[in-house]
């Protein structure tokens, strides 16, 4: 798959006196292919950017002997950028050395069960990676160290807003994101976003209960002491449609729900910045001589928190005109934050 973007910095191309040029446009091509293979059709295609040459999928790609990456100098020489790639999402019970662990690695619905992704119809149970949880985003960055560190120019992380559709058991309702991770950083966007709100107001604007309700003295994660989402959707009878138009704290409500930005409100969701400081995404990638640097996704109504893109990608070098680039960068590590919330990641130009 390919596709072509202008490049052009003055007149729009078809313009009165413009012709538009083959230099004028940016190449971008798509091969879905495994870790260890090589596309023969991207040398005769000849794209400026491959925004997926490989895809790490399940354990294939858990090492680096698992990787060709042979083949990205073969794609230097042809003037052609390489960007590796990999599911954020789609997660299988052997990709983890325990099912405890498979189980926190799992996004949950309103009742806090894991939630099945049976429409894949894989033979092995499928679900989709918990993105609040920081063993879950440290999990993604190992395998993109790998693939950083051999070589590729860029990452692109696949599916990483695919967590909050509720699947085919839901009817795909937006039934899913609700973990104790998740409903913690809920907690911390209300808090800030009603900084001067008091017991009253939270009553008042949405319906919380003496024995549920927000507090300030006590840390957003304790979820036994402090408000706990699933239990309001719950008392609500909201569970099983947390995105349900009678819950005050739904998309269409004043508040956030996790499942904002769902297949069922837009077609490509855009999780998006709320600005207060419990968001996410990931400086990967590497530039000649620097990391890269972090660009933030734009503000939507009824989006939350979490801020994130549909094809969230890392580029170390896309070019508006058809030359060769360096086949080896100026350093070999990329920089990510430590904190429970990586830094921002920039999302592909491609998109």
């Amino acid at each position: 798959m390919a596709f072509a973007v202008s490049g052009q910095s003055g007149p729009a191309a078809g313009a009165a006196g413009s012709t538009p040029k083959a230099g004028d446009f940016v190449v971008y091509g798509f091969s879905q292919s495994d870790v260890h293979d090589e596309d023969p059709q991207v040398y005769e295609l000849d794209p400026d950017t491959t925004i997926r040459a490989i895809g790490k999928w399940s354990t294939a790609g858990d090492e680096a002997a698992d990787y060709n990456f042979a083949q990205i100098g073969r794609y230097h020489a042809k003037g052609i950028n390489f960007m590796g790639s990999g599911t954020a999402s789609v997660i299988f019970p052997k990709d983890f050395a325990t099912t405890e662990i498979f189980d926190d690695m799992s996004t949950r619905d309103a009742d806090g069960n894991p939630v099945p992704h049976d429409e894949f119809g894989f033979p092995e149970p499928a679900r989709r990676g918990n993105i609040f949880n920081p063993a879950y985003r440290e999990y993604l960055l190992s395998w993109a160290r790998i693939q950083v560190d051999g070589g590729v120019d860029g990452v692109n992380f696949d599916e990483i807003n695919a967590g909050f559709s509720g699947g085919l058991k839901y009817g795909f309702n937006g039934n899913e994101g609700f973990d104790d991770y998740a409903i913690a950083d809920f907690n911390r966007y209300l808090l800030a976003k009603y900084p001067a709100f008091t017991t009253a107001d939270w009553k008042s604007r949405f319906g919380m209960t003496d024995d549920n309700v927000l507090r300030r003295d006590v840390p957003a994660g304790d979820l036994a002491a402090n408000f706990n989402y699933r239990e309001y959707l719950r008392a609500g009878g909201w569970n099983l449609d947390p995105l349900n138009a009678a819950n005050p704290l739904a998309p269409s409500g004043d508040g956030w729900s996790p499942t904002a930005c769902t297949p069922r409100t837009r077609r490509s969701p855009r999780r998006t910045s709320g600005g207060t400081g419990s968001g996410w995404s990931t400086t990967c990638g590497r530039t000649r001589g620097t990391p890269s640097s972090a660009a933030s996704s734009s503000r939507r109504t009824g989006c939350g928190p979490m801020w994130t893109s549909t094809a969230s990608a890392c580029t170390r070098g896309t070019r508006t005109s058809r030359r060769p680039i360096s086949a080896a960068p100026t350093t070999s590590r990329w920089s990510t934050a430590t904190s429970t919330v990586p830094s921002r990641c920039s999302r592909s130009t491609a998109t």
